[in-house]
Order: C-alpha cells, then structure tokens, then sequence
C-alpha cells in the first residue's frame, strides 16, 4: 500500500489514479530512483513460544489482530507496509513519496505501535493470560527504488538490512535507531547512545536508545536554505564599498559569506540591479564541479566585457577582444593572452602574464565607467583564480573596479590566509523575524496563511529564507488553485523538516513525470543548461516542463535560451534522486554530444567533457566493476582530460595540471595503459607545487612500469625525478650525486633515443654543474639542454635550461661583458615571445651585472624595470625566489638592505614549509651574510648554523659563506685565530670552484682576518682578491680590493 500525495489516503501499489481525488500517480513511482528512506523493523518477542502454546486458530487471529494494529500505525503517520515476515512487519517512510519529516513520522509510528499493542495485549490477557513485547528498529539511508516482477516496488539497499540488525539488537520493549536517523530527529527526542554488534557485521556500530520523544517541532532550526528580503544593512556595506571605489577611482574587494541559501547572490543581484545605470557589470561563476577549470568565471567576464556570442569564431572573438583593449599599451599582447584564455588562440601563458591581460582588460572597461564584477560560488576556486582577484584588488591603477565574491564559509576554512590586508568580508546573517514574516507573504503571494501557521514557519525557519519560500511553495503544491488560506494544521500534514534537502527532495516526489525527467538531465549538466543541450539530455523539446518548472520556482531562464537551477540545492537534490545506470547515460550522452557539436571550440571545454565522462566511467564501475566496456570509457575521460591538463601545462597552471594529469592517470591505468606525457607533466606539477610525497610516489611508480614493461622510459624518467626530489631535500644527497644521476639518466637517454628525457636529463646536469661551482661546464650542458628541448618541443624545459645557464655566466668566470650581451639576447627572446616572467628574471640579472661594472644608475633602472614586470603580472613564489637569488648582491650595493631581509625571510619561509632544505640552507647563507653586514652578529650566527646543518657535505656555495659569515662574526668577537682559520677554509673551498666573484670575497674576507691582527700578508690576499675580480670584470669590487690592498701595504 502506498499514500495518495494529495488527499493522503492510501492507494494500491499499482494503481496509476488515486481512487479518492483522482490524482495521477505515475510520477510518484519513476521505474528507478534512489531516495533517502527511512526503514521500520517491528518484530513480536517469543512468537515461537506462542505458537507452541496457543490454538493454531487463536495463534492465526492474535496474529492478525497484531499486523492490523501495526499496519494501522504505519498508515496513520503516512509510511508504507512494504512485508510481513513471519511474525515480523517491515514498513518504509520515503515510498512513493518522500517527506523531509519521514525520520519522525517512522519514530511516532514505533511510539504509536507499543501503544496499539498495550490495547492488544488487554484484550489477549482477558482471553490467554498473555502480554506480548515488540523490538523496534529504525534507520535511515539510501536505497534504490525499482519495479520487480508483477509490478511490485523493490527497495534494495543497506539502509533496511540495518534497521533489520537495529530490532534483532534491541531489548524487548526497546526502540534502536541508526546514526543517520538520530542525526535528522536530534532535536526532537531523547536518546542513549549504545554500541551493537550486529549480526553479520564486523566490528561495533554506534545506536541510539529512544528514551523520550519524539516532541513535535519547536525553535529555530539551523543550516537550511532561504530567499532574500530587505537587506538594508547588507546592501548598504556593500553600496558603501562600491561608492568607496568611485570615489578613490582605486579597486576595492568584498567577499559575502554566508551559509548556502542565506542569501548571498540575492544581494548581489539586487545591488548589481541598483547600480547598472552608472556602472558596468560582469559576472562569472565558479562551476560547482570545477576542478581544472580555474579561470571559467574569468572567461565568462572577458566574454561579456567583450561581447562575445556562442556562435563567434575564434577570428572574431579576437576581434572583439582586441577592440577592448585597443587603446592600451601593449593591447595587441593583452587581446593575444586573452584570447588564449579563451581558447581561440594558439600559444600559452604563464599565470602572471593572464592576471596582468585579465587586470589591463578590466582596467579598459572601467575607463568610461565604473566597472563591477561579481563572482559567485568562489567557495570551488582554485589558489589561481583566488591570487588573480588579490592581483586586480592590489594593482588596479586609476580606474574605479569593484570586486564582489560570494561564497561559502568554507571558502576561508580551505584559504584561510587568502586576501591582502585591505580585504573585507561581510558575513549574510540570518533574517529577523519580523523580516522572516515579511518574507513568508512574499512569498505566499495569493495565499493567506493564518497567523499561528506563520509564527510556526517563522519559528522553524531560523530566519533562513529559502527555507521558508521552499516550505510556503510546497505547501501551494498541496492544496487546489486560487487562493485559499493556509492553517496550522497543514503543517502536520506537509511537517518543517530539520533538513532543507529533505525539503527538495519532498517537492521532487511530486513533479510529473516528464517535469521530473527534465529536471533530472538538467541536474547532470550542472547549475546551467542551454536549450540545446536540454533537448539532447530530454531526447524533445522541453518548453512546456521548464515552463512548469518555472513557474513552480525550480528553475529560471539563463541567457541564450538556456534555464539554470534557482538553487545549487534543487540541483544537487535532483542529481542526486537519480539511479547510478541513468546517471552514466546521461553524462555519457552530454560528453558525447558535446565532443560532436563544440567543432573548433571543443578544446575550450575538454576538462569539461572529461569530467562527464570521467563520471559515467566512476558510476558504471560502481555497477558492473569488471565490465570490459570501461576501459574504452576510462580511455575516452583520461584522453579529454589530458588534453585540458596540457593546456594548462603550457601555462603553467600547475595546480590544475595536477588535478587534471592525477585524474587522467587514473583513468589511463583503469584503461590499462600509463602513458609518460601524463606522469612527467603530473611531476612537474608536484615539483612546482613542492609535492615531494607525491613525486616519490610517482617515482616508484615509474620504476615499477618499467620493470614490469621493460619500457626503459619510466626508469629514466624515475631516475630522474628521484634525483630532482633529494636534491631539494639535503643534506645526505650530494652535487656529486646530482651530477652523477644526471649523467646516467642522459646516457640512458641516448641509448633508448628518449629527447624529451635527454633534455630533462642534461638540465639536471647543468643544475648540478651550478650547484658544484663548475659554471663554464654548466654552460655548456645547459646550451646541450636548450637545444634538445627544442628538439623535443619541450617549452617547459627549454625555459629552465635557458634560465640555469644565465646563472651560470653571471655567477661564473664568463666575463661580466659577454654575460651581460647574452642577458640582452634573453631579453630579446623574451619579448619576441612574449614570455614576461622570463623578462622579469633576466632583468633582475642584468641589474646584477650593471652593479659589478659600477653603473648603478643603469642597476636601479633594470631592477626597476624587473619590479614593473612583476607588479603588472602579480606577485607569485617563483618570482619572489628568482628575485631572492639574482637581486641580492643588488640589494646590498644598493642600499636596499631592509627590502633584502624581507624577500630572504618570505623565501627561507617557503622552503621550509615545502621541506626542501637544500635551497633553504642557501637563503639562510645569504640571509645571514646581510645580518653581518648590518652588525646584527647573534641572529646572523643562529642562521650561519641553521644553514651548516641542513645541507649536504660537498655544497660549495653553502659552505663558503658560512665560513666567510663565521670568520666575520669571530673577528668582531676579537677571536682573531679562529677568524683566519675559517677565512683560510673558506678560500680553499672558493679555489675549488670557477666562482670568480665568491672567491675574490674569500680573499677579502681573509685579508680582513689578516688585517686585524697587524699581519702585511693581508695586502697579498686583498691584491689576489682584485686579480679575481678583475678577471669577471666586477669593477665594483675590484676597486674595493684595491683600496684595501692599498691601505694594508
């Protein structure tokens, strides 16, 4: 027997029409659905004893009186007699029609069924002698709803066998509830937790003991969904910050916090609806889903900023981008690095030159008029996206841009130390209730409710509106057209549920069927569908469901004909009520359609494409697991996903090249293949992101395929990134292994005829050729490593090798002249390009270069011209680490000493936290070398130590400024012995290297230890430290080593 959902009185389980208001009953049983169902064992205590003891005929009729005191109770709180087994009864609350209160309504069935039977045992103890005992078990839980043979419901799921397990545990006269129905029904009753082993189950499983209750609703419930009224004080904040703005024609960022449903976006809307007279409004939205998808929200602004349709080509969307930003300088590079964003342009970009083309492009618009942008769901954005918005807030120049983000409170538990100082957030309260009431006759429309039905509503809300809009409306879904009044009895019928969900779900059950149906394929595309999509999912049109569907608040139309959810709620409720075998049909019909009718633009939307079909593989595995079909499946997702992962490999957007390849690999390896793009583009990601525990287990990975497969790529390329990942760590791997692994991986290279390898392995080499001080060999490994990864078409690799052998002529014996000539090469090649990040760091070497010839007009203009780079692009770590490294000699001879703690501090800082002490003990060498400058010896000698002790024994660069820090700090502790024997050491250690310039600072440091003892040696130290420098052409210091040698003669 199931239950009429308009005029509650039962109908047959098979019946189509109610046989009472005649309403139609198809939609309440779909031919499979999942639903979260409430499950009701009641078994009758010593029945065996009383079939042994009793009359079979008086047995047959006290059993028949039982089941029909217990069938009654069921029916009276609306649940649903699904068996009876022997002398036991199993009934459901959620079948066909889900309530949100169906939690309670089996709890009042259980309390209701030992009142029955106490009536029952009355009249048996009148005519046996007897009184009967029930155990009663209640759980909650998913189960899937199908039609088995003769038309019968089948309920399949774990959720009933465990309320079974709950009423074999419990006591005679005892009520045992699951976790999951406890948590929907806490505030209403009092329970005693317990543990139980159930039968057939491992391990104890935690229970409830109802002990009181349940107790009809009263107070406030909390975490449920609402409408927007009159947010005079939220409007007003966020007003004022937009008028801020204008004023100071300065950027200003807001972040609206609050729960889901508080409403957030109704106070976007309405302020975006206040202000679009005077002010331009672009909107994007992070996708619910949106892993590998960091900048979505900010193609959906560029797009309306530049008026971009679905049907524009990729000439045309460069045309109209370019019209933008026509008037900016450098406007050409800008439309480029946006139309790459876009996908309809060829090329990449690194993520400071997107934040600086996405800044300039809202800089333009907000030219004639103030610009807002709002951002909502930014609770799923990528660390991207999130440093892109602090970029535009920071560096936006003379133009009024008003950020708006709306988000979730989980947004600062995953960022907590997201936004620059000046960030506010402003956190959505819920309504008053005087402002909850107003609200309810919005909301109410021709409807009356009566006033205690109001004081209930209001008072369950919890000032959450769209849990009073979702219950007001389902409440009109109950009752006749027209107006009518809504009484508080009503509420005892269609009960406030202590989940908002269980709201959604409860309105989903009383769709028709193709309003159903239609709700359900939009709920697999997303918040947002177009109405080409909708009627591939819907196999028709469906103008006349989503009209429906409008009109009942479900959904609403979007731009461009399309309809989106009115709520992330309705979606996810929806999606969710879906069998697992619809679901993988309907993603895989989307992804496949999709890849057919996107054309040229498919490559825009491939991690979109490979999500669906990543789902479709996940949901059909979880059916049929060893199904040979899934191998195409996974293969067709890893394939989508990779394509977007190389994408974003190109522009190093290392975080979603991570999420992207991770997915992709597992999905190759379900395919049963692991190709090596996948994993090498997967480890440089992890690198960038000093993943190390990731790339160790993809290294061993990589050494397991190759002993399995004898592909010998993987043992390169695992001997190769073991290699990267203990030399970051230190101190027990050497530059001599560095060196050494490098060489074994190229040799390997080149017997198996692997470029990609090659080049990876020779800028491993001319890394280590650095670290060990032989620069003039780095040279020339690292002009082998560009070369080869051209070959290879490697841009990632041949950046790096590029960059690593510019450090080895600036801080090697090549001639300050020949190494600045090879700097302007590189800047060149910047430009012509278009690699701004490069052009930054370069700037920063050529400003070191000028420092050593004495022209320190020219030093401050590069490294000023460094610093604009990088505060157009945006600060990012790796900039901040190049600048650490190539600036500080500039820093120090220019003066900038407080600039230079700062940037050694963030560095030391990054390091640490990313475990790689290696290049942690350099910073804190360096650090400390300014700390003796600056006369701060005991923080410079703590560091000095730090420094020794975490890198390895042979790494020359650490150890000579160490011990040049330490004969510096002796000899202003007069300890003028020890001072020499670490500025002896320090120039053994120099003498063992090509570093011209450290050297001649080892001698000078030795000179100085001399000097102070009244030694005339020291003139020879100070004349060999001129020779040295000298020879790098570094003026500078040679004229320093002159002017001391002179003065100790």
């Amino acid at each position: 027997m199931g239950q009429c959902p308009s005029c509650h009185e039962p109908v047959a389980s098979e019946a189509r029409f109610c046989s009472n208001c005649g309403t139609r009953l198809e939609s309440q049983a779909p031919d499979e659905s999942r639903k979260t169902v409430t499950s009701l064992f009641v078994d009758l205590v010593g029945s065996t004893e009383l079939s042994q003891s009793m009359d079979a005929e008086s047995y047959r009729d006290m059993l028949a009186r039982f089941f029909e005191a217990m069938a009654s109770s069921v029916q009276t709180h609306g649940g649903t007699v699904e068996k009876f087994i022997g002398d036991a009864v199993r009934a459901t609350f959620g079948v066909p029609v889900v309530y949100e209160d169906d939690a309670l309504r089996a709890l009042r069935t259980a309390r209701a069924m030992r009142s029955r039977l106490d009536a029952l045992n009355e009249g048996l103890d009148l005519s046996h002698g007897l009184n009967l005992e029930l155990r009663i078990g209640v759980n909650t839980g998913e189960l899937v709803i199908g039609r088995a043979l003769g038309g019968q419901t089948l309920l399949v799921g774990a959720a009933t066998t465990m309320a079974a397990r709950l009423q074999q545990a419990a006591e005679p006269g005892d009520i045992l509830i699951g976790k999951e129905t406890y948590q929907l029904v806490r505030d209403f009753v009092e329970a005693q937790a317990i543990q139980i082993h159930p039968k057939g189950m491992t391990g104890d499983v935690l229970a409830y003991r109802l002990v009181g209750g349940p107790h009809d609703p009263s107070g406030e419930l909390q975490s449920l969904r609402r409408r927007l009224v009159d947010r005079e004080l939220e409007t007003a904040a966020v007003q004022s910050t937009f008028e801020d703005a204008v004023r100071s024609s300065s950027s200003r960022l807001l972040t609206l916090l609050g729960d889901p449903g508080i409403g957030k976006s109704r106070i976007a809307a309405e302020f975006a609806s206040s202000v679009q007279a005077r002010a331009t409004v672009l909107t994007g939205r992070c996708l619910s889903y949106g892993e590998g998808i960091t900048y979505w929200p900010i193609k959906e602004v560029i797009g309306q900023a530049a008026g971009i349709e679905a049907e524009d080509d990729d000439h045309t969307v460069r045309d109209k981008i370019h019209h933008v930003v026509r008037e900016s300088s450098r406007g050409a590079l800008i439309a480029r690095r946006l139309s790459q964003v876009l996908g309809a342009e060829e090329g990449s970009a690194a993520p400071e030159e997107i934040f600086w083309a996405v800044r300039r492009l809202l800089e333009e618009v907000a030219r004639s008029q103030p610009l807002v942008v709002i951002l909502e769901d930014l609770h799923w954005a990528e660390r991207s996206l999130l440093e892109l918005i602090d970029h535009v807030e920071e560096s936006a120049l003379e133009t009024s841009i008003f950020v708006l983000c709306v988000a979730r409170p989980e947004l600062a538990e995953r960022h907590p130390a997201w936004g620059p100082q000046n960030t506010h957030a402003l956190m959505v309260q819920p309504l008053p209730p005087d402002r909850s009431r107003e609200l309810l006759a919005e909301v109410a429309g021709e409807l009356t409710v009566s006033s205690d039905a109001s004081r209930r509503v209001v008072e369950m809300a919890g000032g959450n509106p769209l849990f009073i809009e979702q219950t007001i409306s389902m409440l009109a879904d109950e009752g006749t057209a027209g107006a009518r009044e809504i009484q508080s009895a009503e509420l005892d019928v269609v009960p406030l549920a202590p989940s908002i969900q269980m709201i959604l779900a409860s309105r989903l059950d009383r769709l028709e069927v193709q309003e159903r149906a239609a709700l359900e394929c939009m709920s697999v595309a997303g918040l947002e569908v177009s109405a080409e999509g909708i009627q591939h999912l819907f196999g028709r049109e469906a103008d006349k469901e989503l009209g429906s569907l409008t009109k009942k608040e479900f959904v609403e139309p979007a731009r461009g004909g399309g309809c989106r959810f009115r709520h992330a709620l309705i979606r996810d409720a929806a999606y969710r009520s879906i069998s697992k075998a619809r679901r993988a049909k309907l993603h895989e019909r989307l992804a496949l359609w999709m890849d057919e009718t996107l054309g040229p633009r498919v490559s825009d939307y491939a991690a979109i494409i490979g999500y669906h079909f990543e789902q479709a593989f996940s949901l059909r595995r979880d059916l049929a697991p060893r199904d040979i079909s899934l191998r195409e499946l996974a293969s067709s997702a890893a394939q989508r996903l990779a394509a977007a992962g190389k994408r974003a490999h190109s522009r190093d957007d290392m975080e979603a090249v991570k999420s992207l390849m991770s997915r992709a690999k597992q999905l190759y390896e379900a395919a049963g293949t692991k190709p090596l793009e996948v994993m090498t583009a997967l480890g440089d990601a992890l690198i960038d992101l000093r993943d190390m525990s990731g790339c160790e287990q993809l290294a061993r990975e990589s050494e397991e395929i190759s002993r399995r497969s004898g592909d010998r790529r993987f043992e390169a390329y695992a001997r190769w990134l073991r290699s990267s990942i203990e030399g970051r760590k230190g101190p027990d791997y050497t530059t001599a292994d560095i060196i050494s692994e490098a060489q074994a991986v190229i040799e390997l290279c080149n017997q198996i005829g692997d470029e990609a390898g090659r080049a990876r392995g020779l800028s491993s080499l001319t890394w280590g050729y650095v670290t060990a001080g032989m620069n003039a060999l780095a040279v020339e490994s690292g002009r082998a490593a560009r070369d080869a990864a051209r070959q290879a078409g490697s841009a990632h690799d041949e950046a790096w090798s590029r960059e690593i052998t510019l450090d080895a002529m600036v801080i090697g014996p090549t001639p300050a002249s020949e190494a600045l000539a090879e700097v302007q090469e590189s800047l060149r090649w910047a430009e012509e390009v278009s690699n701004r990040r490069m052009e930054a760091v370069w700037y920063y070497k050529r400003a070191e270069l000028e420092v050593m010839s004495g022209r320190m007009r020219a030093a401050r203009d590069s490294l000023s011209a460094g610093q604009a780079v990088v505060d157009d692009l945006g600060p990012s770590d790796s900039l901040m680490v190049a600048r650490c490294f190539d600036a500080f000699d500039t820093y120090i001879h220019l003066g900038m000493t407080e600039l230079a703690e700062i940037e050694l501090a963030r560095c030391d800082r990054v390091f640490i936290e990313a475990n790689e002490a290696s290049i942690a003990a350099s910073v804190k060498a360096r650090w400390a070398e300014l700390l003796v400058s600056l006369g701060r010896y005991e923080h410079a000698e703590a560091l000095t130590e730090a420094s020794e002790r975490a890198t390895s024994f042979d790494d020359p660069d650490v150890h000579i400024r160490c011990r040049i820090n330490r004969a510096r700090i002796e000899r202003q502790h007069g300890h003028h012995g020890r001072a020499e024997e670490f500025a002896v050491d320090a120039c053994a250690r120099a003498d063992m290297t090509d570093w011209l310039n450290l050297r001649g600072q080892a001698r000078l440091c030795l000179g100085e230890a001399l000097a102070a003892q009244g030694r005339e040696d020291a003139h020879r130290e100070f004349v060999r430290a001129r020779e040295l420098f000298e020879q790098k052409e570094n003026s500078l210091l040679a004229g320093i080593a002159s002017r001391r040698a002179r003065a100790g003669r």
